[in-house]
């Protein structure tokens, strides 16, 4: 799995942040570009990037020009990135990485990783095929 100082530094929120310190960012709410980065490195629309984060395209655009994520926001713009970064791991680059993460998987009932992201569960079931593929359990 990528490591947590990795997973910062593409969220550019620096990469000597404690576990607890980290938590105390997602209360009080990632910086907007965290979502920029996310958007260009997946290749996503305003409208996709959204759907990923169970949010109105207008609230997020809102969101952007404020320049601070709500707490909730922050959350689920950090468990993409954490999965993400694991899934580059996996892929050894970012581009197999963010194509496999946009295109449907049986494991997932032919649902896109992407379309997981709006809850835990769905990330840590990502995670795990994610960790199957790592481990060749099965592509």
């Amino acid at each position: 799995m990528a490591t947590a100082p990795a997973v910062n530094e593409f969220l550019g929120i620096g990469d000597h942040e404690s576990p607890t310190a980290m938590v105390a960012k997602l209360r009080s709410g990632l910086p907007a570009q965290a979502l920029e980065n996310i958007q260009q490195v997946l290749g996503l629309s305003l409208e996709e990037l959204a759907d990923a984060l169970a949010i109105s395209p207008r609230t997020l655009s809102r969101r952007k020009k404020s320049g601070v994520l709500a707490p909730q926001e922050s959350d689920r713009v950090y468990r993409i990135a954490r999965v993400f970064g694991h899934a580059v791991e996996v892929f050894e680059s970012e581009e197999k990485a963010a194509q496999w993460i946009k295109q449907s998987h049986p494991a997932l009932d032919g649902m896109a990783p992407l379309a997981m992201f709006d809850t835990d569960l769905g990330a840590k079931l990502v995670d795990e095929i994610l960790t199957r593929i790592e481990f060749g359990v099965f592509g």
